[in-house]
C-alpha cells in the first residue's frame, strides 16, 4: 500500500497549480503560465548535430583535452582554442577517436 505522502502528492500538486493560476490571473500573466506548463510537458528534442559533437577535442600541439570549440551546422570544426598552450588553429585539433586511430 502506498504511503500517505504518495497519495497526497497529486492533491498537493493540483492545489499548487490552482494557487499559481490565481496569482497569474491577478497579474495578467495567465497566457505565460499556460505556455510554461505546455513547454514542461513536451519532452526535450535533441538535434542530431548536438548529439554528434564530441565532449572534448584533443590539441595536437600539447595533447591536452580542450572544451572550448564550435562546430558549424554542417558538422565541421570552425573554431577551437587550447587553454593550456593557446593553440587556436582548428586543423590542430582532433576528436578522441581520431586521436586514438593515429
Amino acid at each position: 500500500m502506498p504511503s500517505s505522502q504518495n497519495r497526497r502528492a497529486p492533491r498537493i500538486q493540483a492545489t499548487l497549480r490552482r494557487l499559481t493560476t490565481k496569482v497569474y490571473e491577478k497579474c495578467g500573466l495567465l497566457g505565460s503560465l499556460e505556455t510554461i506548463i505546455s513547454g514542461l510537458r513536451r519532452p526535450a528534442r535533441l538535434s542530431s548535430d548536438i548529439l554528434s559533437e564530441p565532449e572534448y577535442l584533443i590539441c595536437l600541439s600539447c595533447e591536452t583535452p580542450c572544451y572550448s570549440f564550435d562546430y558549424s551546422e554542417g558538422g565541421t570544426l570552425t573554431a577551437a582554442i587550447c587553454a593550456a598552450c593557446g593553440n587556436d588553429d582548428p586543423a590542430e585539433f582532433m576528436t578522441e577517436t581520431e586521436f586514438d586511430e593515429q
